[in-house]
């Protein structure tokens, strides 16, 4: 009787195991709720609101009270059914609602939103801001022909963020769309790679939110333009310049007239002898009319914008230099300076900077300079702060004027 009564007790304990077991298995099954561990409370709506309106933005001041709030949004509509959000922390007490593509009215919701993700009541806002950058820049477009191509200058005040499209027809009859992006104040580029006949071009600027302003059209000839045949340049020194060869009369200033990239293939000065500012004087053997050239650094991350490269320098030309080195029979063809893509500080490169180095840096000449058969070119700065330069190559487009 008592063995009975044993087997009787442990077949309930094990049905009340299996009960339990079940409960936990089907309550598993059942879909997660999320709650907050500790309920929150609908938070108070911000008050105080000032509204200060920039180009193609607004910025949106309020004071907060009550306790709770973990960030306040704004819910708008930048056109219809473009819906946009923007958020503030609760230490600060602005906000930035911002990529409308018109001046103009627009209504911007305000919400105070708590640590469980409850939001107060809404706050409409009336904001009105100003003609966006895209819209500015694009009244300032200028086009004209250029050497190869068509020259685009436009204004960017306000340093917007833009894509200036170039819309030109290829010879297949189809449209062709090239961009430029940028956020300088003064835009002033040429594209290039066009034949001298005359064809429509068009230009219209984009911002990162897609806002596209209209698209201005004209009809241009580009200017004939060939790459400078560098062969027969020679050197050709003057009293005050600096050219005498580093490393044993080895890196000459030929070297910079061929196609050979390698960092023993260079014209370098010796150091200590003229200091910075330099010149160096070449003869190029006929009268161009230049457009534009290229230069390339000595080839190496330790020597792409950095030691002897030109960082600052001018390009000065003439017909007939003087013989005793002085400057009053050249003219000034342009003032230029390097730009290093990632801004990175000297020595330190990126794989921007390397490609921009190994495609050569270009630097336009203004189309009004005069046609030259001598160059000057004066160092400024270089990126090392040495006393020296060194240049791998330079090459030249334009065209021949005899």
């Amino acid at each position: 009787m008592k063995t009975l009564n044993k087997i009787n007790r442990l077949k309930t304990k094990a049905g009340i195991a299996f009960c339990f077991a079940a409960v936990l298995f089907f309550s598993a099954c059942k879909e997660e709720q999320h709650k907050p561990i500790v309920p929150g409370i609908k938070p108070a709506e911000v008050n105080g609101i000032t509204v200060e309106n920039k180009p193609g933005a607004s910025e949106i001041k309020y004071n907060m009270s009550g306790e709770g709030i973990l960030y306040v949004m704004a819910e708008y509509e930048t056109k219809p059914g473009v819906k946009r959000e923007a958020k503030s922390s609760v230490y600060k007490n602005t906000l930035l609602v911002d990529g409308f593509p018109r001046s103009g009215e627009y209504e911007v919701r305000l919400y105070t939103v708590g640590k469980d993700e409850q939001r107060s009541e809404p706050v409409v806002v009336k904001v009105n801001p100003q003609t966006p950058p895209v819209i500015r820049a694009f009244e300032t477009v200028e086009m004209s022909e250029d050497f190869g191509g068509v020259r685009i200058k436009l204004k960017n005040e306000v340093e917007g963020e833009l894509a200036i499209g170039l819309v030109s027809m290829g010879e297949d009859g189809k449209w062709k769309t090239d961009f430029n992006y940028t956020k300088m104040k003064t835009i002033n580029y040429a594209v290039r790679g066009f034949d001298p006949i005359k064809r429509k071009f068009g230009v219209f600027v984009r911002d990162r939110w897609q806002n596209l302003s209209d698209t201005t059209f004209i009809e241009l000839t580009p200017f004939f333009e060939q790459e400078i045949d560098r062969s027969d340049f020679a050197e050709s020194p003057l009293p005050t310049d600096t050219y005498k060869p580093h490393s044993n009369g080895r890196l000459v200033m030929k070297n910079m007239f061929n196609d050979v990239i390698a960092s023993l293939d260079i014209f370098h000065t010796i150091p200590n002898t003229g200091g910075i500012p330099q010149h160096f004087t070449f003869d190029m053997k006929k009268t161009i009319k230049l457009s534009r050239f290229k230069m390339w650094d000595r080839p190496g991350n330790q020597y792409i914008f950095a030691v002897g490269a030109l960082k600052r320098f001018e390009v000065w030309g003439s017909n007939n230099p003087d013989a005793d080195g002085s400057w009053a029979s050249w003219t000034l063809l342009g003032t230029y300076e390097a730009i290093k893509p990632s801004g990175l500080p000297v020595l330190q490169v990126s794989t921007e900077d390397q490609a921009a180095a190994a495609a050569g840096l270009e630097y336009t000449v203004d189309i009004n300079a005069p046609a030259v058969r001598y160059l000057r070119i004066k160092t400024l700065q270089t990126w090392g702060g040495v006393d020296y330069i060194s240049i791998c190559k330079m090459a030249f487009w334009g065209d021949y004027k005899n």
